[in-house]
C-alpha cells in the first residue's frame, strides 16, 4: 500500500502525525504539492511539485493510484473519482470517506456556497485543533496497522 497525500492544502500538524507514523510502520509515501513541503523527502517520502493552479495533482493522484492505496485529501470530487478505483480516501481530520458520504458533502458545499454568495453564511471554516490531530493519527494508524 502507499499512501499519497494532496498537500496544497495538508496541514503541518496533519504532516507531523504522517512522518511520525511512516518511521515507525515504513509504507511508501508520495506528496504532491506546489510547492517545496519540508521534511517529506529527508524523512524518506517522495514530493513531487507541480504547477500552481494546474490541476496536476488530481490527475496524477487518479492516474497513478492503485487500488488498495491510501490517499489523503479534502477534495470531495476527487474523493469519488478515486473511491470509483477502489483506493481508500480519507481527509487529514480522520474521517474515511465513502462515496455516499462524499456526494452528500459535495451537495452540502453547493448550498452553503450559495448562502455564503447570498450573505446568509460568513466564509471559512473550523481551524485544526488537537482533536482533529489526535483523530487523523488513529484513523491513519488503524489503516497502516491493516496493511501489515
Amino acid at each position: 500500500m502507499r499512501v499519497w497525500i494532496d498537500g496544497d492544502s495538508f496541514p503541518k500538524p496533519a504532516m507531523d502525525v504522517v512522518l511520525k507514523i511512516r518511521r515507525k510502520e515504513s509504507f511508501e509515501l508520495i506528496v504532491l504539492a506546489d510547492r517545496d513541503i519540508p521534511d517529506v523527502s529527508s524523512d524518506g517520502g517522495v514530493l513531487r511539485v507541480v504547477s500552481h493552479g494546474s490541476g496536476d495533482v488530481d490527475e496524477i493522484l487518479v492516474n497513478e493510484t492503485d487500488a488498495g492505496d491510501l490517499v489523503i485529501t479534502r477534495d470531495f470530487s476527487l474523493g469519488i473519482r478515486l473511491l470509483e478505483k477502489d483506493v481508500r480516501v480519507m481527509n487529514d481530520r480522520g474521517r474515511i470517506w465513502d462515496v455516499r458520504s462524499l456526494s452528500r458533502r459535495i451537495r452540502e458545499a453547493e448550498i452553503m456556497n450559495a448562502a455564503r454568495a447570498g450573505g446568509i453564511a460568513r466564509e471559512g471554516g473550523r481551524s485544526y485543533d488537537g482533536g482533529d490531530k489526535k483523530s487523523f493519527a488513529d484513523a491513519l494508524n488503524r489503516i497502516i496497522s491493516s496493511h501489515r
